[in-house]
């Protein structure tokens, strides 16, 4: 197997970045962080480290610093690229970041059982079971399609018609 390096995220690996995303995730799993507001942090400036081999990049890591806390918003490895130390490396780098931003108390939400969580675990981050994780989604930014914008349109028409 050829050597892997881990690098800064660069625009340009957006399409191969959102292959990873695609390859790292199991059948119908639910990310709590959508792939579109893990690539704006990406973009955006916020922490995030890629592995290369050659010109193919095989990991991705993505996390974003609030003061003294830290999310860690993926960890995605091509498959056939695990078991090989990259999710940790990943890790580590971003954890060494953050550091340097004043995050002092760095945290990850993943699905059970998704790619990284060994990673997480190999790295000395601990498996909290005593949490309950709660969601709300505000359907008043959405509409009938799921598409953001439309309910101003609908909130129009209602009124209108």
């Amino acid at each position: 197997m050829p050597a892997w390096h881990l690098r800064d995220y660069h625009d340009d690996d957006l399409d191969q970045a959102i292959q990873i995303w695609d390859q790292s995730r199991r059948g119908g799993e639910d990310r709590v962080f959508p792939v579109s507001e893990v690539m704006a942090a990406a973009k955006g400036g916020q922490t995030a480290v890629v592995a290369v081999v050659g010109d193919e990049l095989v990991g991705m890591a993505v996390a974003r610093a609030h003061g003294k806390r830290g999310w860690i918003l993926l960890v995605a490895l091509a498959s056939r690229w695990r078991e090989r130390g990259i999710g940790s490396a990943l890790l580590t780098e971003l954890e060494r970041r953050l550091r340097a931003l004043g995050a002092r108390h760095i945290s990850a939400l993943l699905p059970a059982g998704a790619a990284g969580t060994k990673a997480l675990e190999n790295s000395g981050y601990r498996f909290r079971d005593d949490l309950t994780y709660y969601e709300k989604l505000e359907r008043a930014l959405y509409g009938p399609q799921g598409v953001r914008g439309t309910h101003a349109c609908t909130a129009r028409a209602n009124a209108v018609g």
